[in-house]
């Protein structure tokens, strides 16, 4: 447990002590509690590049450990191969899979109108609609509203000076996401030995515990969203063009994506599948009823054979809560802090039950005798102080 002692500067005597009772001890804590949430909601929006990078150095500080260690390097040359590292896949990303995006996107673009038409034929079952008493063609509504998409994407082009900030702004917390990704990266051990430190000696090792416990679920739940990404949007990128699926490649990445929010994720990413399977033609020569079921069940199937040979392997059952919870989890998450919110929301939610079922275990279990009877290391480290200072005095 971090201590500190005071001397005079003209005798180089110990001075005496200030010593809180436990009210001012709580009140002290619960002030700067206070304080510091009233402080990070102030700055709450300059907190996500942060927040990002401590996550991200979470994930990858084993990685740069390992790299230290085989190499037997410092560990700034550590961090400096994972980023090496991160910009040759950034960069591979942008020879191989950019083009092969833009090309898809472009041709979204296009196919757009005729989507936005067959959609309103089909869901209405006719091709006008009715609005306040006036009939419009499908086909003309659709093209005022594929316009009016176009020109919300290119309207920023008239705001040139609102633009022009938005980006710098992006872009300084890009550099801030770097630069403290970078220096959580090289200072995490450091950070590691101040936190255990500040853990009073006589619960170290219990409250160490928990946090490893912690740790490990968080840590599992990180490694299984990275390979259930991979995998989803590997997968899925080979089913969809074998069957002839347009955006088949959008579509992975967005399936892949949407495997970080649980339950609604999966949901989404094959509901926008199916519509897209819905009005194109496809090459089988099935009717668009039975190219949407086939559709729909390789996202059936995909999705349980990642609940039940994914998941228990990769992951884990990190998260044992009623898909009420998680849904009510994600939402609260979303309203809380947007995307970060729902994509922090499950481990939290498994965070959590570990604390909270570690503070009931606290709160029923009765004192005993022996822990009543054994000094604790805390009261015989403030016994050995007292002797000190009896003895300096």
């Amino acid at each position: 447990m971090l201590s500190y002692a005071y001397f005079s500067r003209e005798s180089g005597a110990r001075v005496g002590r200030v010593v809180f009772p436990s009210w001012a001890k709580i009140l002290t804590v619960s002030a700067i509690a206070v304080l510091s949430i009233i402080f990070l909601y102030a700055v709450r929006d300059m907190l996500s590049p942060f927040v990002w990078a401590m996550i991200v150095a979470y994930v990858f500080n084993p990685v740069v450990t390992t790299f230290s260690q085989k190499l037997r390097v410092h560990r700034f040359w550590g961090v400096a191969l994972l980023y090496a590292l991160m910009a040759g896949v950034v960069a591979a990303a942008m020879i191989y899979l950019i083009p092969p995006l833009r090309h898809e996107s472009r041709q979204f673009w296009r196919d757009l109108p005729r989507l936005i038409e067959s959609l309103y034929t089909y869901l209405l079952g006719q091709d006008t609609v009715r609005i306040w008493g006036v009939e419009i063609a499908s086909h003309t509504l659709a093209a005022e509203l594929t316009s009016a998409l176009q020109k919300m994407g290119s309207s920023a082009t008239t705001y040139v000076l609102p633009v022009f900030f938005g980006v710098l702004g992006m872009a300084t917390k890009v550099l801030m996401f770097l630069l403290s990704l970078f220096y959580f990266l090289l200072e995490a051990d450091k950070i590691g030995d101040f936190l255990r430190k500040l853990v009073p000696a006589s619960g170290r090792d219990e409250i160490l515990t928990v946090s490893a416990e912690i740790d490990d679920v968080l840590g599992r739940w990180v490694r299984g969203q990275l390979v259930l990404i991979l995998i989803m949007s590997s997968v899925t990128a080979i089913t969809l063009t074998l069957l002839g699926v347009r955006y088949a490649l959008i579509l992975a990445l967005l399936t892949g994506m949407l495997e970080i929010f649980p339950i609604i994720g999966p949901v989404i990413a094959g509901t926008i599948a199916c519509v897209v399977a819905l009005f194109q033609t496809n090459p089988f020569g099935w009717s668009s009823i039975t190219y949407v079921a086939v559709i729909a069940a390789v996202y059936f199937v995909l999705r349980h054979a990642e609940d039940y040979f994914v998941i228990p392997n990769v992951i884990g059952r990190i998260v044992e809560f009623h898909p009420l919870a998680v849904l009510f989890a994600l939402f609260a998450g979303g309203s809380i802090a947007g995307i970060l919110g729902m994509f922090i929301a499950a481990p939290t939610l498994a965070v959590l039950k570990i604390v909270l079922r570690y503070l009931y275990t606290k709160l029923v279990e009765p004192p005993t005798a022996e822990v009543a009877a054994e000094p604790s290391n805390a009261l015989e480290e403030a016994a050995e102080l007292q002797q000190e200072i009896a003895h300096d005095s």
